[in-house]
C-alpha cells in the first residue's frame, strides 16, 4: 500500500501470491522494513512497464518470501559489494532515483537476527530475486533480546 504510488508512478504491476500457510517467527515492524526494503529496490531498478512479483510459501521448517523483478539485474559482483559494509554503494534507478545500498544492508541485518538468511539472484538485463528465508519456530538461537538488538550490533 505505502509503495503503490511509487509503482504506479512507473507503471509497474505488483503481483502477490501465497501458497500454504507461510508462517514465520518475526516481529512484525522488522518483517514490514525488509519488505518495502525489497520492493522499493525492485520499483527502482524494474523499468517503466515492468512487473514485480511477490510470493510466500512455506514448507515444514521455513517460511519463505520472494521479491522478483524482470528490472536490469546486476553482476554477481555488483551483488557481493552491496552486501559490504566497508563500502556503501550509490546507484541510480531506472529514472534516476538515488540509492545508497544501505536498504539491503538493514534487511540482510534483520534477516540474520531472526535466524534466516538472505539469497539473491540476478543476471544482468534479466532482473533480479531476493529471497529471505525465515524459521517456521522460536528456536533457542532467537530470542527477543536477539531481536530487540541494535542494527549493526555484532552477535
Amino acid at each position: 500500500r505505502v509503495l503503490k504510488p511509487s509503482a504506479s508512478i512507473k507503471n509497474i504491476s505488483v503481483e502477490y501470491s501465497v501458497s500454504g500457510d507461510p508462517v514465520g517467527y518475526a516481529d512484525a515492524n522488522m518483517l514490514n522494513v525488509i519488505l518495502q526494503n525489497l520492493i522499493s529496490n525492485s520499483i527502482k531498478f524494474t523499468h517503466s512497464g515492468g512487473k514485480i512479483y511477490v510470493c510466500a510459501k512455506s514448507n515444514n521448517q521455513n517460511a519463505e518470501i520472494t521479491v522478483s523483478d524482470n528490472g536490469v539485474g546486476m553482476s554477481k559482483e555488483k551483488i557481493k559489494s552491496l552486501l559490504a559494509i566497508e563500502r556503501l554503494n550509490t546507484t541510480r534507478g531506472t529514472d534516476d532515483e538515488k540509492g545508497t545500498g544501505l536498504g539491503l544492508l538493514i534487511c540482510k541485518e534483520f534477516i540474520h537476527k531472526h535466524g534466516g538468511h538472505l539469497v539473491i539472484q540476478s543476471e544482468p538485463g534479466q532482473g533480479s530475486s531476493f529471497t529471505f528465508i525465515l524459521p517456521q519456530k522460536v528456536s533457542s538461537a532467537i530470542s527477543e533480546e536477539k531481536l530487540a538488538d541494535k542494527p549493526g550490533k555484532t552477535d
